[in-house]
């Protein structure tokens, strides 16, 4: 856990713009409908909020705060479409 979080914050610090385009695509490419090859699974979109979790307080203020509206509202999204209440709360949960 540490030395990966530790990792992730390291490579945060050396490039926060990369970090962030990087963890948006791999969050939207969890939820494309079209990705014939896309292998959802809990268990990836709970690593992936891990991971957006443990980079929290390695950019500026204004950069973090816009990021993390931006994951919200693509999880927000996910949940509107996510059929069934179960599916809904767990990916409130993450």
């Amino acid at each position: 856990y540490n030395t990966t979080r530790e990792c992730l914050v390291f490579l945060t610090h050396l490039d926060a713009d990369n970090t962030e385009k990087t963890m948006l695509k791999l969050l939207n490419v969890q939820f494309d409908p079209n990705d014939t090859h896309n292998e959802w699974t809990w268990s990836a979109l709970s690593s992936l909020c891990w991971a957006i979790g443990s980079i929290s307080g390695a950019m500026n203020v204004a950069t973090e705060s816009t990021f993390i509206q931006t994951v919200l509202v693509t999880l927000m999204d996910l949940c509107d479409a996510m059929k069934g209440k179960p599916n809904a709360t767990r990916i409130r949960a993450d």
